[in-house]
């Protein structure tokens, strides 16, 4: 593909930025960022706005302020969020991620296969995760 194409279909601004949003995705090398792939990526990219190209254009040039933090928090937020659902913090992002595998691992019987369980190999406890007490679902 010849990368005046690329550039056409982009536009200046996201052209400019994508090393840096390769860079910052690790996409660049890899094929996945933290369980979410290239594509997802991409996607990301592509509908965010204008904030995060100029974020991801000043990581090379500028101080990292929180502003610049708070917007590239924001662009990794909406890449991992499911559909209809609006986090705007990594620690948002964390607890529903983390929310998300528990209930997950619920699912595959995780204190009967986990080494980590309190009673490994005998399902005992499962549901009742005792650092979940007191958190909303």
């Amino acid at each position: 593909m010849h990368i005046g194409a690329v550039w056409k279909a982009l536009g200046p601004a996201r052209s400019k930025a994508l090393p840096a949003f390769h860079a910052f995705t690790g996409v660049d090398n890899t094929g996945r960022f933290s369980r979410v792939g290239k594509a997802t990526w991409l996607q990301s990219y592509l509908r965010t706005d204008e904030d995060v190209i100029n974020a991801l254009q000043m990581l090379e040039e500028a101080e990292v302020t929180d502003g610049l933090l708070s917007t590239l928090a924001g662009f990794v937020c909406a890449a991992y969020a499911p559909k209809g659902i609006t986090i705007k913090t990594i620690p948002e992002l964390r607890w529903h991620l983390f929310t998300k595998h528990m209930a997950e691992s619920d699912n595959r019987g995780f204190e009967a296969t986990h080494p980590e369980s309190p009673h490994p190999g005998t399902g005992v406890g499962t549901g009742s995760h005792p650092w979940r007490m007191g958190y909303p679902d």
